[in-house]
């Protein structure tokens, strides 16, 4: 999970700082490639999203959509829901699971009391911590408190998988290597 997520982290940090949107960033976007030196890396693929406009949406796989794009006057896509859906694909990839906002069938985009239900549990003992406030400022509903950027998301996941002083997350990695 690691090595994979930082590998999505560099690839979105790519995307961003050269304006490409994605649009709908999930695991069933996600490949494994080998590579003549190094270990295998995760790529990122089906960009037919990326031509959607900032208005629709709802341009891309709903459970992956960040549920608070609505709340915006006017409502419009950014690169925070670009990063929502990175957060939501790295927890799936930690727990096997998608993280749920209440009882998984309320909106949270239309109701303020509904709460994200995060199971930490789940993490490596470890890193359950640094994890845990990792998607809790990734996933808030507050996109004023998630992170600003991609360098900064890819800045903290490395962080929060060094919690324990052995968590290995890989080589860094140069957009030219993706």
């Amino acid at each position: 999970m690691e090595k994979f997520g930082t590998d999505l982290l560099s690839a979105l940090l790519h995307m961003e700082k050269a304006g490409v949107r994605h649009r709908d960033i999930k695991p069933a976007n996600l490949g494994i490639t080998p590579r003549q030196k190094g270990a295998p890396r995760l790529l990122l693929f089906d960009f037919s999203l990326t031509a959607a406009s900032v208005e629709s949406i709802g341009a891309g796989t709903p459970d992956y959509l960040d549920p608070f794009l609505k709340t915006l006057k006017p409502p419009r896509w950014d690169q925070s829901a670009e990063r929502y859906a990175a957060a939501l694909t790295l927890y799936e990839m930690a727990t096997g699971t998608l993280p749920r906002w209440g009882d998984g069938k309320s909106d949270p985009g239309l109701d303020p009391e509904v709460k994200l239900e995060l199971e930490p549990e789940r993490f490596d003992p470890a890193l359950r911590e640094t994890l845990t406030e990792f998607f809790e400022k990734a996933l808030h509903r507050d996109r004023a408190c998630r992170f600003d950027n991609a360098e900064e998301m890819l800045a903290h996941w490395t962080q929060a998988l060094k919690a324990d002083g052995e968590a290995d997350v890989g080589e860094e990695v140069s957009p030219e290597q993706l």
